[in-house]
């Protein structure tokens, strides 16, 4: 998992999910998933992203999701490729975006 601290705080799941549908482009799908969690996909990889408000701003939680499988092994190896692909990519958008940098 990979955790990105932004300056700004009061960020919905809405609003995150609008910031990164920008930044990752129109081939990811974005969805928020309630009022602290998004879902982000391209083709069959996953990944989820939780908020929570910190102290002097909001933290974001970004992990790979594994994928479906019957076999465990392969489950925890898409999951290993998850969190080095798209979770990463997520995390970076993030970190960058400027409508999360002070409050506006």
């Amino acid at each position: 998992m990979q955790t990105v601290k932004v300056q700004r705080s009061g960020i919905s799941a809405d609003q995150a999910a609008e910031v990164l549908r920008r930044g990752l482009g129109g081939e990811y799908q974005v969805q928020a998933d309630g009022d602290t969690q998004l879902r982000v996909s391209k083709g069959l990889a996953r990944a989820t992203v939780s908020l929570r408000a910190g102290p002097d701003g909001t933290v974001f939680d970004v992990s790979g999701e594994a994928g479906v499988s019957v076999m465990p092994l392969a489950g925890f190896i898409t999951k290993m490729m998850n969190e080095r692909g798209l979770a990463r990519r997520t995390a970076t958008v993030i970190g960058q975006a400027e409508a999360f940098h002070g409050d506006n």
